[in-house]
């Protein structure tokens, strides 16, 4: 498992906790469906990366020491949401009729829970999308999207005072809009052959990968990229200005790395943004050009 999926662990516990609740408070047998979901959910993350090479590459990508936590972080929140859920949720719709190419859930369902109908499963689903806005901001989800006092405390105002420029509310904002395109996905491969099944999760990984890459190497203006703020240039700053030890220079170069400090937020921020919204056009691209749909039979 890559390191930095100890910071997604600790979020998805609280995730799973949350979901939990909300299956305790549901009678049979929808309670125990979402309850069941969940801990096969939560068997799709241990897997990682199995035996798929894109997911390897995906999850490596993530491991860059340039990359903010907080984008790490919304990577692997993304990947769960697209990749996961899907398949797990499909598992669940057709384990009393076939397994499924690309997944093992089909096998460690338990037996004795009842699958309820399509309907009452999809407002089951819909029911729990708060409850994954909620968790993913809050304050212990802050915590994790971060390193240092001064971030933990700078993203905790933003996201209290400032939710628009929060980077941990876009990333459930994100996963939102994912989560419902990944039911769709899931009644797709739950009615699919096996050959079928095969190619929609190859090309959802495929494309996964694909829009991760172009996320991590998107370009600002003048060609700067996202993941290259200039922090060694506000340092020398700061080390010229001590040696000169004005008034005027310190505070021009103090106020240069407070610049940057925003700036790097600003583009922390905004992959965390831009990286959700390929995910999610990607996944409803093949929708809308019904590339896809199992071939009637």
């Amino acid at each position: 498992m890559p390191k930095r999926t100890d910071r997604f662990e600790k979020l998805y516990d609280q995730v799973t906790n949350a979901l939990e609740n909300h299956a305790a408070s549901l009678k049979a047998p929808q309670g125990d469906w979402l309850k069941d979901l969940v801990r096969v959910f939560k068997l799709q993350f241990k897997e990682w990366p199995g035996n798929n090479l894109q997911i390897k590459v995906y999850l490596n990508a993530l491991e860059a020491d340039k990359l903010p936590i907080v984008v790490s972080l919304a990577g692997h929140v993304y990947l769960h949401v697209a990749y996961d859920l899907p398949r797990a949720i499909a598992a669940s719709m057709a384990r009393d009729r076939h397994g499924l190419e690309g997944t093992n859930t089909s096998s460690i369902f338990d037996a004795s829970v009842m699958t309820p109908s399509r309907t009452i499963s999809r407002q089951v689903y819909i029911d729990v999308g708060p409850s994954f806005a909620q968790v993913l901001e809050d304050e212990e989800a802050v915590k994790l999207a971060t390193n240092g006092w001064l971030t933990k405390k700078f993203l905790g105002w933003v996201t209290q005072y400032a939710p628009g420029l929060s980077a941990v509310r876009v990333m459930a904002n994100w996963v939102i809009a994912l989560r419902s395109v990944a039911w769709i996905y899931a009644e797709i491969l739950a009615d699919a052959n096996p050959k079928e099944r095969a190619d929609i999760i190859h090309g959802l990984t495929n494309r996964l990968y694909g829009t991760l890459e172009d996320a991590l190497t998107k370009k600002w203006i003048f060609g700067i990229p996202y993941l290259s703020p200039p922090t060694l240039f506000a340092w020398v700053l700061l080390m010229g200005a001590t040696l000169f030890y004005t008034w005027t220079a310190m505070s021009l170069a103090l106020l240069l790395l407070l610049a940057q400090f925003f700036f790097a937020y600003w583009k922390a921020f905004r992959l965390v943004d831009i990286l959700g919204r390929e995910i999610f056009l990607n996944m409803v691209e093949p929708l809308s050009a019904k590339e896809v749909y199992p071939r009637r039979r």
